[in-house]
């Protein structure tokens, strides 16, 4: 090594040797840990002997001296077992602590060099300190055959190295270190005192007393700097202290600061607080590293094969996923004998799906990016799988759902789930049945389907679940309680003889007995809750009317009812992952696995429909009988097992799944009422300690109510809610839920703007409330009256009402059977934020297609819209931006004004005089007094154009009379480039492209024309005032007319211009005639300037007019413009055209005696005809055909937007004498932007919430389809031609209900009169039995009853 250092000539080589070096450190990071099977092998390789010969030798580099040191300390000292050479070779090892000593001596002698890595001074400080610690430290020191340190020689070493440990901990490089040197040192010191005391040889006395001082200075220090460490922590963590507050000033804790309270500060500046900002600061900071490391694992795991150094035979064996193959078959196969590991691969692959799950939620930053990057590099050997992987995609928790389904795990789950194990299995597979499926994976739901459907014993596959849900039910019956005021607690689990109702309980054998006061109406026998005056709290100051004609029969202290918050026993704890199993089965709309659940088609049929819905009636206390008393059978424990009951009904019925609607509906268990209860009872005391939890509840039971009527074209179910819903308490319910808790409310919803997933308000529950009595309303005229704002409403009604009208819109679809349906939704709070000018602009430019329907145009501009409603929001964060861009309209307005007065001022006064002209003095007070009138106008109507137009003119007008028309114009210049400014500021930030990048924004015309406008602002101001006259094209920007007018010549700028180069021809041919013939004719008068004219008006180009005037300047003489073939084109072209009656104009008048006369005449006239009249004509007439088109375009567009609906395409005459005017239909029915709207909502809303038509009109979106927009179809017209059908089918319904009830009651006493019959016939018998002269059969005779016929 030492010659290969000299061949080098550097002091560390960097060729063999620190390959060598390398080798031993990888040795010694093999050996790290007690590793005992890598300890022996490397203790084969090298000895005690040969490690420690190499260190002491005198020309060994620090370098490899530190590798060793390390190498010797893992592998010889800090071992698992004791490695008897270290404590047995005495000379050895204690040779070596010589040479320890010796170098620590020459470290503290020698000045260090922090930059060097591999000097002495870094090698005693770290590899030399480990070894002593780790060594006198050791067990096997006690144990072992030891040396024996009280040896005079020995006892020389621990000496000397004492002492220089002594002299290395006070060295200044040691105690400026950061990474710990004197803390290191100071611990080995310590360490070997220990030692020597422990075998009886104790230090010198001045040697022990140099120590403690030592040991107790490296404490203060280290005491000191967790001071200040905690000081920085106090600083940046709390806050100054204020009068009133318990918060402590870090400047107050630093400033009484003393030695003394070192100790006691050390324990209170260490608040809670801080700790617990700290963890916080390493949870985010290692959170998305530990994100990024998992969803490794999970590409790891799905393809072992790609990892680098596997073998070709490895590859072939996990090839194609085997390995999760492989795995799902060992999981079935040792369930039974091996349960732990079953339970742990079902947890591997469930955590696949989390971990994947949980890195594409979580946002990516550049550390664990880098991360992820560097782990994909050294596990994967191709290139392209790394960028593949790389970065993480939205669909990726799919990708691994479907690639688990294809190795087999979503068979495995239902293999299990039939088999029926264990609790705990059961369990985690139903866990990773919901990781398969979580967000509606329809491949697993199909595989699952299929699996349940064709396996073995599927007709039993169900019962699993049945037999859970069950034993569930069972488990609440037994353990229900209710805590009564005055007597206790009542087990309601104990037979009791009240019923449910006064009939006989022979109708369902399975009934549950009941202890339920009466909250119905006595004269009904359906379980109607009387929701009114339910509360026994006073209303609060914001409350509404409460009808007050049903009371709770029991006045119960709301102190008194505190129920008893249990853990949920183990056989019920499981429905909320079984529930959850079968909400995402369904989720989606699967309708096979909605059928499926209700009805197997076999013998041993089960309804989970049913079932489930009996499970919600029964953890709601039904057992006790009881609606009145919801909230206290409703607690913090079960509320969420209620939750998902709930969610998971509603995901049965949504789709629609009509079957399942009228399972839930018209089920004799009445948990209907358990629905409507949920929705408008308050629930107390959950309500009053966890108002989040109920509001949830209350909106999904919500949910469930507008499932169950959904997308029905019958009243059968709404009328079914009606039924049992009292509508006055309903509309309360949506009044106080609006006026409950504003501030907070007001809050959430700014929160909720900012985060999808904000927690819910009790104005949003309120909202949903809205929605379901919108839906329900048609069905009652009641209801419908009460919903309406209007004067009849008090104010608190009046406001909720209104708010809520304005926030819900209505839209009709075109379902995929062709049959109508109209959807009730809530507006997204982003819609709010679509500016006017947006909404103008897209109203008047939206253009028709072949078919004249707007739809396919205004669907495309859908997304552009969304980003704008999203950039508007954003900019409401600035204030000055915002306040300037919702102004735009105003500035460019402003800037058209001002360029307008710019050049009037130009044209009256140019050039400009020296001094200011002169005025009255009556016109001038006049102009005070109207600047002034202005001026206070503008003050009140800031945002008024006129009133602003009219102070600028006053101002500008005073200011040309008093400072000078030069001046003004430089002041209205300056005005006018800071308007053009804020105008293309306003423009950007109202259209969203201010947050583009400066290549998209030159892709923008409007970019180029601000700047251009700009551009001439400035030209005007440092160039000429002439510049300002192009301001003025602006008009024809601002001008539809006037930009039409550019435009029916732009339009067919092809064709005119073709006509053009052909006049141009004409005018060629007719030059090369007139040159060859009539050459001497082309005589025209000209002007020639006199030479003394540029002396005399020299002074023109300094602003001084000429004098001169009539002909000073000018001689007129003759000359022939024809002497040359461009001389005869130009004049031919110029004066030519110019003339009325052509070329003949401007030519030499001939004489009937010349030659050329009638060639003269037929030149001229062919000129006449052929240029002038129809040439020039034609490209009037295709300029003037063009206007008219556009102008009837124009109108016919206009014509279209008052007159035809927007949507579906229908005239206004198709309202005529109907029910519903076209102005309704079309701001109500089918309004633009309520269809904006709800596309708006399909992309805020989570997938997996739509209702069964969102869902629909999702899907066509995305296949870019528009057959679900109504085309020439509205559902009022539909109505209104069958409004007196459906009025004769009321009054058949009505008359035929009134038919059965009288049949009914007849058949009642037919039936009684054939019992009355029978048993007069069988007593008859039984009398003529008996002998004749019997008593009774005499009385009998004499009591006949003879029955009247019917």
């Amino acid at each position: 090594m030492v010659d290969v250092a000299a061949l080098n000539g550097v002091p560390y080589p960097d060729s063999l040797l620190l390959y060598h070096v390398e080798v031993i450190r990888l040795l010694s990071m093999c050996t790290g840990g007690k590793n005992n099977f890598t300890e022996l092998k490397c203790h084969n390789l090298m000895s005690l002997e040969d490690i420690v010969s190499l260190i002491q030798h005198k020309q060994c580099l620090t370098l490899v001296k530190s590798v060793y040191v390390d190498f010797l300390t893992n592998c010889f000292v800090e071992t698992e077992m004791e490695v008897k050479e270290v404590y047995s070779s005495a000379a050895v090892i204690w040779n070596l602590f010589a040479n320890f000593a010796d170098d620590i001596e020459k470290a503290v002698d020698t000045e260090c060099d922090e930059d060097d890595p591999n000097s002495v001074h870094h090698y005693v400080a770290t590899s030399v300190v480990k070894l002593l610690s780790d060594f006198f430290r050791s067990v096997f020191l006690e144990t072992g055959s030891r040396p024996k340190i009280h040896d005079l020689e020995r006892f020389n070493i621990c000496s000397r190295i004492m002492r220089g440990l002594l002299r290395l901990v006070e060295e200044k490089w040691v105690k400026q270190n950061k990474t710990g040197y004197q803390a290191s040192i100071a611990d080995c010191m310590e360490r070997l005192r220990d030692c020597l005391k422990a075998r009886g040889t104790g230090l010198p006395i001045e040697l022990s007393g140099l120590l403690d001082r030592s040991l107790e200075r490296v404490r203060n220090a280290s005491k000191l700097e967790n001071l200040k460490n905690n000081l920085r922590r106090v600083r940046e963590g709390l806050s100054v202290h204020e009068p009133g507050t318990g918060t402590v000033s870090a400047n107050g804790l630093q400033g009484n600061l003393s030695r003394d309270d070192q100790d006691i500060l050390d324990g209170l500046t260490r608040p809670t607080s801080v700790f617990q900002d700290i963890v916080s600061e390493m949870d985010t900071y290692g959170q998305p590293l530990a994100v990024a490391e998992q969803s490794l694992l999970v590409d790891v795991m799905r393809e072992p094969e790609e990892i680098s150094g596997m073998q070709s035979q490895a590859r072939a064996a996990f090839d194609n996923g085997e390995f999760i193959r492989k795995l799902v078959r060992h999981a079935k196969d040792v369930w039974v004998s091996q349960e732990a590991l079953c339970l742990k691969i079902l947890g591997t692959l469930t955590a696949m799906i989390s971990g994947v799950k949980m890195s594409v939620d979580s946002e990516y930053t550049k550390e664990n990016l880098a991360l992820r990057k560097d782990l994909l590099r050294r596990y994967f050997t191709k290139r392209s799988k790394i960028r593949s992987v790389h970065a993480r995609r939205d669909d990726a928790v799919e990708i691994i759902q479907t690639h688990l389904n294809e190795k087999g795990a979503s068979d495995l789950v239902v293999d299990l789930i039939m088999k029926k194990g264990s609790d705990a299995v059961f369990k985690a597979s139903i866990e990773l049945g919901i990781a398969l499926l979580d967000g509606g994976n329809s491949v697993v739901q199909k595989a699952i389907f299929s699996r349940l459907v064709g396996a073995e014993g599927s007709e039993n596959s169900l019962l699993v679940f049945s037999e859970i849900i069950s034993t569930a039910q069972t488990k609440l019956r037994s353990t229900l309680r209710v805590i009564m005021p005055d007597s206790g607690e009542l087990d309601v689990s104990a037979d009791v003889s009240i019923q449910r109702s006064p009939e006989p309980a022979k109708a369902e054998p399975t009934r549950r007995p009941s202890v339920r006061p009466s909250l119905f109406s006595p004269k009904s026998a359906s379980r109607r809750p009387s929701l009114v005056g339910a509360e026994k709290s006073p209303p609060s100051p914001r409350s509404v009317r409460q009808p007050s004609d049903m009371e709770l029969p029991i006045d119960v202290d709301e102190d008194d009812w505190e129920a008893k918050e249990e853990p949920l026993p183990r056989e019920v704890a499981i429905m909320t992952v079984v529930l959850r199993f079968l909400q995402l089965l369904c989720e989606n709309h699967n309708s096979e696995m909605q059928n499926y659940l209700r009805n197997q088609g076999s013998k041993s049929n089960v309804n989970l429909i049913l079932q489930t819905l009996s499970f919600l009636d029964c953890i709601c206390g039904s057992t006790s009988g009881s609606l009145g008393l919801l909230g206290h059978y409703v607690n913090a424990t079960n509320v969420g097992l209620i939750d998902q009951t709930i969610v998971t009904l509603t995901e049965f019925c949504q789709g629609p799944c009509h079957e399942n609607q009228n399972a839930i509906a018209s089920n004799e268990a009445e948990g209907l009422d358990i629905i409507i209860a949920l929705t408008l009872l308050d629930i107390k005391p959950l309500q009053d300690k966890a108002e989040d939890l109920v509001l949830g509840l209350k909106s999904n039971a919500v949910k469930l109510l507008l499932a169950i009527i959904e997308s029905r074209q019958d009243s059968e179910n709404a009328e079914r809610l009606l039924h049992n819903m009292p509508v006055d308490t309903l509309v309360d319910k949506i009044i106080q839920h609006y006026h409950a808790n504003e501030t907070k409310s007001s809050e959430a919803i700014g929160a909720a703007e900012d985060n999808d997933r904000a927690p819910l308000t009790p104005r949003e529950v309120g909202h949903a409330m809205f929605i379901l009595a919108h839906q329900l309303a048609p069905y009652n005229p009641e209801l419908e009256e009460l919903l309406k704002p209007g004067s009849g409403q008090t104010g608190l009604r009046n406001e909720a009402l209104s708010h809520y009208y304005a926030q819900t819109e209505t839209i009709e679809i075109v379902r995929h059977d062709w049959t109508m349906e109209r959807i009730v939704f809530p507006v997204p709070p982003v819609c709010a934020y679509l500016t006017p000018e947006t909404k103008r602009r897209i109203f008047l430019e939206t253009e028709l297609d072949e078919q004249g329907s707007k739809v396919p145009d205004f669907c495309g501009h859908t997304d552009v819209l969304f980003k704008e409603m999203k950039w508007q929001k954003l900019l409401r964060e600035t204030k000055f931006v915002y306040w300037i861009s919702q102004r735009m309209t105003l500035w460019q307005s402003l800037s058209s004004d001002v360029a307008w007065l710019l050049n009037i001022i130009v044209a009256l006064y140019y050039p400009f005089p020296d001094s200011a002209p002169a005025l009255s003095l009556l016109f001038s007070n006049f102009l005070w007094l109207a600047l002034l009138i202005t001026a206070i106008f503008t003050v009140m109507r800031p945002g008024n154009r006129k009133f602003l137009l009219g102070f600028l003119v006053c101002s500008l007008t005073r200011s040309v009379y008093l400072v000078g028309p030069e001046t003004t114009v430089r002041l209205l210049g300056w005005l006018n480039l800071g308007l053009n400014i804020i105008s293309s500021v306003s423009y950007a930030g109202n259209m969203g492209t201010m947050k583009n990048s400066l290549r998209d924004m030159l892709r923008t015309p409007r970019f180029f024309y601000d700047l251009s406008l700009v551009l001439t602002c400035l030209a005007g101001l440092f160039v000429h005032e002439f510049f300002y006259g192009f301001l003025l094209f602006d008009i024809v920007y601002r001008e539809e007319t006037l930009y039409n007018v550019i435009k029916s010549v732009t339009k067919n700028g092809r064709s005119i211009l073709l006509t053009a180069v052909l006049a141009v021809i004409l005018v060629y041919m007719f030059s090369m005639a007139g040159y060859v013939l009539f050459a001497d004719d082309f005589v025209l008068e000209v002007g020639h300037k006199k030479n003394n004219t540029l002396a005399t008006c020299e002074a023109t180009a300094l602003g001084v007019p000429c004098e001169a005037t009539g002909n000073d300047f000018y001689d007129e003489d003759e000359e022939l413009a024809c002497t040359s073939m461009l001389t005869c084109m130009v004049t031919t072209l110029v004066y030519g055209l110019r003339s009325g009656g052509g070329i003949g104009d401007v030519l030499r008048k001939p004489s009937f005696n010349d030659e050329y006369f009638f060639a003269r005449v037929l030149y001229d006239l062919l000129f006449f005809f052929i240029v002038i009249i129809i040439t020039l004509n034609l490209i009037f007439g295709v300029i003037i055909d063009t206007f008219a088109d556009l102008r009837t375009e124009k109108q016919h567009k206009d014509d279209v937007l008052r007159n035809t609906c927007f949507i579906c395409g229908l005239e206004r005459s198709a309202f005529d004498n109907k029910a519903t005017s076209f102005d309704y239909h079309y701001m109500r029915e089918h309004n633009l932007w309520s269809y904006l709207y709800f596309m708006i909502m399909l992309q805020v809303k989570d997938p997996t919430e739509f209702t069964g038509p969102e869902s629909y009109v999702a899907e066509q979106i995305k296949n870019e389809k528009l057959d679900w927009f109504p085309r020439l179809r509205a559902m009022s017209l539909s109505n209104t031609e069958t409004l007196s059908d459906k009025v004769e089918m009321r009054a058949i319904q009505k008359e035929l209900l009134a038919t059965q009830t009288l049949v009914g009651k007849l058949s009642e006493q037919l039936a009684e009169l054939q019992r009355q019959m029978s048993e007069h016939k069988n007593r008859r018998d039984r009398l003529k039995l008996m002998p004749g002269n019997h008593m009774f059969r005499t009385t009998a005779s004499d009591d006949a009853v003879d029955f009247p016929l019917l």
